[in-house]
This record gives structure tokens, sequence and C-alpha cells, in this order.
């Protein structure tokens, strides 16, 4: 059975690496590309032809949401996850990473949009700023280890993994 062909798309070196290191770790999954903003990520997706893409939202150049906005219109079906405090739709999973001062407005954005609040816990943190008082004040629904991340995600919009969600 072929592969998951993913494309992680973060502005941060150490964020793209930890993420492609942990989803290398499932036999299924292969990372095909990597990309610093928008604009490489979508001169990429015809050249490395990803099953799915892994999506910041602040990023230079061309932000996460004028690249789900572009991937939309050209790519229709190509499964997006967004990392990001955005509410806005077209992404299939939204994720508290602690955009803003103390990850709040990320909270208040995803309850305002019926969303679960799915966080990382500290001692995993790779990024200054994480959800610490999201984590502190014990609003998160659910506070999972970096490692348990990508699973959680899936689990969280119904899909078992993500070899199912690309098969969706």
């Amino acid at each position: 059975m072929p592969k998951i062909r993913v494309l992680v798309v973060d502005d941060a070196v150490v964020v793209r690496s930890r993420i492609s290191k942990i989803l290398c770790i499932d036999p299924g999954l292969e990372v095909v590309g990597v990309a610093a903003n928008g604009r490489i990520a979508l001169a990429k997706i015809p050249q490395v032809n990803p099953d799915i893409v892994i999506l910041d939202i602040e990023m230079p150049e061309m932000d996460g949401l004028q690249t789900l906005s572009t991937i939309r219109q050209i790519y229709p079906h190509l499964p997006v996850i967004m990392f990001s405090t955005s509410t806005r739709t077209g992404a299939i999973a939204v994720i508290l990473t602690g955009i803003g001062q103390d990850g709040l407005h990320g909270y208040q954005c995803i309850r305002e949009a019926g969303g679960q609040v799915l966080a990382q816990d500290k001692a995993s943190s790779v990024v200054w700023g994480m959800p610490s008082f999201v984590v502190n004040a014990g609003l998160a629904d659910q506070i999972v280890t970096l490692d348990q991340m990508a699973s959680e995600i899936m689990r969280s919009i119904g899909f078992r993994d993500l070899k199912q969600l690309a098969r969706h």
C-alpha cells in the first residue's frame, strides 16, 4: 500500500522539523516536502503531489489563510490541517497553539465556533507562548504531548488516522 504523502508548511524551522519527525514515525506516512510560507508551499504542491497539507497560519509573505484559500481554488479535494487559532472555514482541524499573549484569544475563537480545544502540554512545548493560561486554568478539553497531537487531531475530527483522512 502506498504511503500517505504529507507537505508540512510552517515558518519556524524547529516546528517544521519536529512535525516532520513525528509524522515519519508512522511507516504509512512520508513527508514529501516542507515549506516556510504559503508561496513556497503552492509552488511545491505540483512538484511533490501531497495527499495532505499541514499548514501554519502565521507566516511571512503568504499566511496560512491566504494559502488555504488558494489551495481550495486550485486543489479543492486536497485535505488541509491548520495549526491555528483561526475559526474561518475550509480547514479540517483547528488547534490551539498559543497565538496571542496567553492563548486565551484562540480559546475564545474556538469556543465561539463550537470547536474543541486541544492544547499541547507545557513539557513538550517547542515554541514560547504556548497556551499556558488555558492549560493552567483547566479550560482545554484535552491536553496532550506533541507526540500524541496527530492521533488526537484525527480522532477529534472523526478519522482513525491520516490514511483514512486521505481516502476521505
